[in-house]
């Protein structure tokens, strides 16, 4: 039996909400402490803080609307308007989503790396490349695991669906 995490049956949109709510607390948090060190910090630091204080906005705005298009789908599904295969269909372009999305996180991390190393010289932008690099590292874990739940549990419907139709 494969191995069933504590929220593995849980509802698409149920996930989406749930994991908007840490999205949007890492972007507030980002956006917050970014930009306190780009205010107050010497040159590095307003490098960091400001790419954390930038990414953590657009974090947090990504998770608000992230969040309202759950609802909205949640209560398309409730009303009975969402079929069981446009359900199966919408998680797994969501894991499709996240999967994409844990990619370019990759690059992020690289293309800040790579930032920093050829600004060695400049505190600033060796601190914006770190900067990139502690963004892009959790938003990674962040797709990366969240991606592989959600292709889970599309298994697991598809699964379901085969096993009723062959009822």
């Amino acid at each position: 039996m494969p191995h069933r995490t504590e929220y593995s049956t849980e509802d698409l949109f149920t996930f989406q909400r749930r994991i908007m709510r840490t999205l949007f607390g890492w972007g507030a948090g980002s956006a917050v402490v970014g930009s306190f060190w780009w205010v107050r910090g010497d040159a590095f630091w307003r490098g960091v803080g400001m790419q954390c204080a930038a990414w953590g906005a657009i974090d947090a705005a990504i998770a608000l609307f992230g969040r309202r298009g759950a609802n909205a789908k949640a209560a398309t599904r409730a009303r009975g308007a969402m079929t069981d295969a446009e359900y199966i269909k919408e998680r797994q372009t969501f894991g499709r989503i996240l999967m994409l999305n844990a990619g370019l996180d990759i690059l992020y991390i690289v293309g800040g790396l790579l930032f920093a190393r050829r600004n060695a010289l400049r505190a600033d932008r060796r601190g914006a490349g770190a900067g990139i690099i502690v963004q892009g590292t959790f938003l990674f874990v962040f797709d990366a695991v969240h991606a592989h739940t959600v292709i889970t549990q599309s298994k697991e419907d598809v699964e379901r669906s085969m096993s009723v139709s062959n009822s």
